[in-house]
């Protein structure tokens, strides 16, 4: 809400739109590029980038992610060392939006896609595996911070 000279109260809707740039540099990028576990959270791919070569032809992207470094040693309330594994009936909860010309995305909030029930445990990072439905094709483990 604005006021105009006077005092008078002006309302006028105004739109800003928030977008992920479409164009990342890097195989993959997350928007905001710095987030909390909290924030929502947008990860983009480009299968474009030599490091993503062998998914360029890939149609459906889906994501094996991990929060933190994974490790052992790492308080984690997640299944398998924090790996998410969506059983068939599922999967698509794992799918990234295919935006053409080699750009995948999924938007998620991780404190709540990673199912994370302890209040003293906090996300800082994600790694990601790109992959397609059955993993026959994927990446590398692929950080995200």
């Amino acid at each position: 809400m604005f006021a105009n000279s006077t005092g008078t109260a002006q309302t006028e809707d105004h739109t800003i739109p928030v977008v992920p740039p479409f164009n990342c540099d890097k195989p993959a990028v997350s928007f905001p590029r710095q987030f909390t576990q909290d924030d929502v959270v947008t990860i983009i791919c480009n299968t474009n980038l030599e490091a993503f070569e062998n998914l360029a032809g890939v149609d459906k992207i889906y994501i094996w992610s991990y929060t933190n470094n994974g490790d052992s040693a790492d308080y984690n309330p997640l299944p398998n060392w924090s790996w998410v594994v969506y059983p068939p009936d599922e999967v698509n909860e794992a799918k990234m939006e295919n935006k053409g010309n080699g750009i995948h995305e999924i938007t998620f909030i991780p404190y709540i896609y990673y199912g994370v029930d302890n209040p003293d445990y906090t996300i800082t990072s994600l790694t990601i595996v790109f992959r397609n439905r059955l993993g026959s094709i994927r990446s590398l483990d692929t950080p995200v911070d």
